[in-house]
């Protein structure tokens, strides 16, 4: 599987969409679009900035959990 689809995958099962993910990491939905349907890998700090908001979604959902049980 590619870094893309990997990243794609857990954006799903964490809820969010694709845009807003594109949107809190900077980067246009094409980037994303193009590294799936072409099986690229993206730049350092671009991986750096999406890595980034898939752990801090993956943190609030986890801290919102906490909270309310």
């Amino acid at each position: 599987m590619s870094w893309w689809k990997d990243i794609d995958r857990q954006r799903r099962e964490l809820g969010i969409s694709r845009a807003e993910m594109c949107r809190r990491a900077g980067i246009s939905e094409s980037t994303v679009t193009y590294g799936i349907k072409r099986g690229t890998r993206p730049y350092s700090t671009t991986r750096r900035q999406v890595e980034l908001v898939i752990a801090m979604e993956r943190q609030v959902q986890i801290d919102t959990a906490r909270d309310s049980a």
